[in-house]
């Protein structure tokens, strides 16, 4: 949930499945963390062919004006494929309409973004769990 974790976890990624096309889900964790990581993320997911961006799992703290989502958005928008959808089950609808065989579907973050993961899998005739 930090840029080094997410572009060190994507480059791996990359590396295993150069071929393969990598959905990315990216949770922000925190208000805070987001205020002062948000323009790091720029190149964090070079290594992804499309961006999803989920609202931020605020874990304990109180939202902090001027502080959303968006920000990270903004600094991926010039370097990858990259749309915001706030609630986990609209992101879930998107990437089942957007993966094909092959993709591979990652989810990133401290909160509960693993049950996009789950649903995805899941609508698809997936393993449950």
């Amino acid at each position: 949930h930090n840029p080094v974790k997410v572009r060190a976890f994507l480059r791996a990624l990359r590396e295993v499945k150069s071929n393969a096309r990598i959905l990315t889900v990216f949770q922000p964790h925190r208000y805070s963390r987001t205020a002062t990581t948000y323009a790091q993320f720029a190149r964090a997911f070079d290594d992804a062919d499309e961006v999803v961006v989920t609202d931020i799992y605020p874990a304990d703290e109180p939202p902090v004006p001027g502080v959303t989502a968006q920000l990270i958005v903004q600094a991926v928008q010039p370097h990858r494929p990259v749309v915001w959808i706030p609630d986990l089950e609209g992101v879930a609808e998107y990437v089942r309409n957007r993966l094909r065989s092959g993709d591979v579907l990652a989810t990133m973050g401290a909160g509960d973004v693993w049950k996009v993961a789950r649903w995805v899998a899941e609508s698809l005739g997936g393993e449950k769990g």
